[in-house]
């Protein structure tokens, strides 16, 4: 399976405000993930794309990460990116609902925070 980056893994990120109100306060594993994410985020109008949750929420739900079979890319000499139809198909994903994603997460960390 192959990510969209731009206008797909791109698409996924999550705020301070979020983070704050969402996971923060989510037992040690909420904490962690808190003090994390304030690492790599800092000043104002800031968001984080969270790159590793998109491959954990297309093997939970497909239908967050709408997607299609296509030719295997490779890159050729001339160092393009080339598509041939006679090569192997994969599965391209082509956008992420942030909402239903990160819901999830959210909401799977309430609960476990909860145990």
């Amino acid at each position: 399976v192959q990510f969209s980056v731009m206008g797909g893994i791109s698409h996924l990120t999550a705020t301070p405000a979020e983070i704050d109100l969402y996971v923060k306060d989510k037992g040690k594993l909420g904490k962690y993930l808190d003090e994390i994410f304030d690492e790599y985020v800092t000043g104002y109008a800031r968001s984080k794309v969270l790159w590793d949750m998109s491959a954990i929420g297309y093997l939970i739900e497909p239908s967050w990460t709408p997607s299609y079979l296509t030719s295997s890319p490779y890159v050729a000499e001339n160092g393009e990116y080339t598509f041939n139809k006679h090569r192997h198909q994969i599965r391209y994903v082509y956008y992420i609902n942030r909402d239903q994603m990160l819901g999830d997460f959210f909401k799977k960390l309430d609960e476990y925070s909860k145990k």
